[in-house]
């Protein structure tokens, strides 16, 4: 049984494992179109302690369960399968030209230290977000843009994408508006989301 598997590397990709392992042997199986191309392979330990570094702090997920859709540009699909708390469903809506998002009431305020968008993790890549814009506010009415950017080479590493705020934010909502897809020639393209969570330094439990 393989311990992990990646469907790309990548540029100095680190996959972690779930648990640590002991061995004497390890089979590296790689799998090319055309040609393998490897220029450096190497075996990571990681040390012990009993400290919390300061970007796992910033990166706990906010509980979802009060979250409400309050403003959806798309259509098509069901979005309440990207924050279902499974990676192998996702929300896939139609057609739409873009740019286009949603808006989410989180139900109180938070103390917000980013984002992550995973990808749909079925094999296909249509609807995926290349590039993006979240914007937060705390009365739904006035909106401060908090991260806008691309999610680079996603289409070749469709792994969870986390992106952390340059400062903490205060808000209740938030608006995610998509502004591109990967391997789209036009601004229409359907979108796919199979997870999305918001972060705070604040430990809550999230389905």
């Amino acid at each position: 049984m393989p311990l992990a598997h990646a469907t790309s590397i990548g540029a100095g990709r680190i996959i972690r494992l779930e648990a640590p392992v002991t061995t004497q042997r390890l089979r590296l199986r790689l799998f090319a179109p055309v040609a393998v191309a490897l220029s450096d392979f190497s075996l990571f330990k990681e040390a012990p302690s009993n400290h919390t570094s300061h970007e796992a702090r910033r990166r706990r997920p906010i509980n979802r369960t009060q979250w409400q859709l309050v403003g959806n540009e798309f259509e098509g699909g069901n979005p309440a399968l990207a924050v279902d708390g499974r990676e192998e469903t996702f929300w896939l809506t139609a057609d739409a030209e873009l740019p286009r998002g949603v808006t989410t009431d989180m139900g109180r305020m938070h103390t917000l230290t980013g984002f992550s968008y995973l990808p749909r993790q079925d094999g296909e890549t249509v609807g995926f977000i290349s590039r993006y814009a979240l914007a937060t506010s705390i009365d739904g009415v006035t909106w401060e843009i908090a991260a806008e950017s691309e999610f680079a080479n996603i289409a070749a590493n469709p792994i969870a994408q986390y992106v952390s705020f340059d400062h903490n934010v205060q808000a209740r909502y938030f608006r995610f508006t998509v502004d591109a897809t990967t391997n789209t020639t036009g601004s229409r393209s359907p979108v796919s989301i199979a997870e999305f969570n918001m972060y705070s330094e604040n430990r809550e439990n999230n389905p």
